[in-house]
């Protein structure tokens, strides 16, 4: 069986790189791959660890890392360079694949290693392939592997809303919290989501100090996410990042998957990338959400359009170019491999 080593570079227990890490395993497996998630540490250890649901990863050293890299193929799901920079750029040079997420994850240094090497990533959304570009960077785009996970009781009786990012900046609770306050009870928006307590203490206490009567705390993303979406009638996800928007996030697609009708930022919308356009209803101020929660409205007949966007993250779209990708990424590594060796 082909086997493949996904690499987790960060400390992150919840969001979007787990789940990207989890899907992508699980996409590979559907396609007949064995994937491994390992993380880098000061030692190999025998003994597998929990990561998320049924899931399990490796701690190793980064000179066996290194090793597994060079022998199988291997693929970097995210990496956070400030802590991680060593590691990523040791697993690249010997011809490990990479994933960036969004501009948050854009280091100077990464950039600058990507260019240099004409080493080319991976990108989740037109957005970051134009960023990268005008960086002098070449990336592919390949959505986000999703595997739909299926069984849900989707006949339950539902509640009003539900917002299933991290409490941050980035995903502006603000606007969530700011709507809360306006809102009788049953109509209110449960928060749940990893919390930047810096935000929570500059952004919302001061203004909103009940705003933790809707906060659940966090949650182990993928079912659980999943399932939550299954038991409201909206999600709502207020995110804005600069220089980013228009195509999926790992909670849209839960959502889609649940029924949950998905309330989105309009700063999200892009000239360039209709991805999301038909299948959300768009806000761009508290008000605005306030009136969508208050007066339940819905987008009507989005099924087909909701299917065709899960259909462009399965396993036989998402798998392919990643093998592609990779054999482009080892054969890049392996001549400047070569050179270096030479030049030593």
């Amino acid at each position: 069986m082909k086997r493949v080593w996904l690499f987790y570079l960060s400390n992150s227990k919840y969001g979007g790189f787990v789940s990207h890490t989890v899907h992508m395993a699980r996409s590979l497996e559907r396609r007949g791959w064995e994937a491994r998630i390992v993380k880098v540490g000061a030692r190999t250890e025998s003994r597998m660890r929990p990561f998320l649901e049924d899931r399990e990863y490796q701690n190793v050293s980064l000179e066996d890392a290194v090793m597994l890299a060079r022998k199988d193929q291997a693929h970097i799901t995210c990496v956070v360079w400030k802590h991680y920079g060593e590691e990523a750029e040791a697993l690249l040079r010997a011809g490990a694949g990479l994933t960036l997420h969004d501009p948050t994850e854009f280091a100077p240094d990464l950039l600058d290693l990507l260019r240099t090497e004409r080493i080319e990533t991976t990108v989740i959304r037109p957005a970051n392939m134009l960023s990268l570009a005008d960086e002098g960077i070449q990336a592919q785009l390949i959505p986000q592997p999703y595997v739909p996970y299926g069984g849900l009781d989707l006949g339950q009786q539902r509640q009003n809303a539900v917002a299933l990012s991290r409490v941050d900046w980035d995903k502006h609770t603000e606007l969530i919290v700011e709507a809360n306050a306006q809102l009788p009870p049953e109509k209110r928006v449960e928060i749940w989501g990893a919390e930047n307590r810096l935000f929570t203490f500059h952004t919302l206490e001061e203004r909103w100090p009940k705003w933790r009567e809707q906060y659940r705390g966090p949650f182990d993303g993928g079912r659980a996410a999943v399932q939550l979406a299954a038991t409201h009638h909206y999600m709502v996800d207020m995110s804005a990042i600069k220089g980013d928007g228009g195509g999926s996030q790992y909670t849209f697609l839960e959502a889609l998957e649940a029924g949950a009708q998905l309330v989105l930022n309009e700063a999200w919308l892009r000239d360039d990338d209709h991805t999301m356009e038909q299948v959300a209803l768009w806000v761009r101020t508290s008000d605005q959400l306030w009136a969508q929660l208050l007066e339940r409205q819905r987008v009507p007949d989005v099924g087909s359009a909701v299917e065709s966007l899960l259909a462009d993250h399965a396993p036989d779209r998402t798998v392919p170019p990643y093998i592609g990708y990779w054999a482009r990424v080892r054969e890049r590594a392996g001549l400047q491999f070569l050179l270096r060796e030479a030049a030593a």
